[in-house]
Formats: structure tokens, C-alpha cells, sequence
């Protein structure tokens, strides 16, 4: 198959879904402005779960936005919880690590 000793590491990431499948109702989607082969700067990343929004960049603080209501992210969410679902995530990926870490030493006028 595709996961053998070589792509090991690679494939634990991957749970093997079927593309067919319906999808979940609350699955998180994630998306990179670089990685560890394509470098951009800034640095950042969103995560999307449902109505959430997390935004996390080099160049500001993390923020949380609740799309359907605030479609052009003006009013960032403070509700900790839902901070705390995403930072989850965050801490179990070294590459969102990395950059969210950066987020946190970032500037905000």
C-alpha cells in the first residue's frame, strides 16, 4: 500500500476517508500561507470549523471570527473555549506550533 516504512511518518497524519463519503458535520479544514517545502512571508494559517474562524499570522495576534454573522472578519470572538478547541489542534501540529507561537509575539497597533 501507500503507508510502508518509508512514508510511516507521512501516513500517521491520514486517516484513509473515502473521498464518496458524507462529510462531518463539524470537520476542521485548515489552510497554510507556507509550509515547511514552500516558504511565504508572512507566515500564517486558518483554521475553519463550522461557523469558526481562527486566523493565526506572523504579523498580528491570533483571532476568532464567527463567519456567518461577521462575513468580513471585522469583530473578533473572545469566548475562551472555543480558543481553547483550536489552540488544541494547533499543539499537535509542529509547523502550526511554530507560526502560532510567532502570532503571539506579534504587534498590534
Amino acid at each position: 500500500g501507500y503507508c510502508d516504512e518509508s512514508t510511516q511518518e507521512f501516513c500517521k497524519f491520514y486517516e484513509g476517508k473515502s473521498l464518496f463519503a458524507p462529510l462531518e458535520k463539524e470537520r476542521l479544514i485548515y489552510s497554510l500561507t507556507s509550509t515547511d517545502t514552500h516558504k511565504w512571508s508572512p507566515s500564517g494559517f486558518a483554521l475553519i470549523r463550522g461557523d469558526r474562524r481562527y486566523v493565526v499570522s506572523t504579523v498580528e495576534p491570533p483571532m476568532l471570527f464567527d463567519v456567518l454573522e461577521d462575513q468580513g472578519e471585522g469583530r473578533a470572538l473572545k469566548e475562551e473555549k472555543e480558543h481553547e478547541f483550536f489552540r488544541g489542534f494547533i499543539k499537535e501540529n509542529p509547523h502550526l506550533e511554530r507560526v502560532y507561537k510567532k502570532s503571539l509575539k506579534a504587534r498590534v497597533d
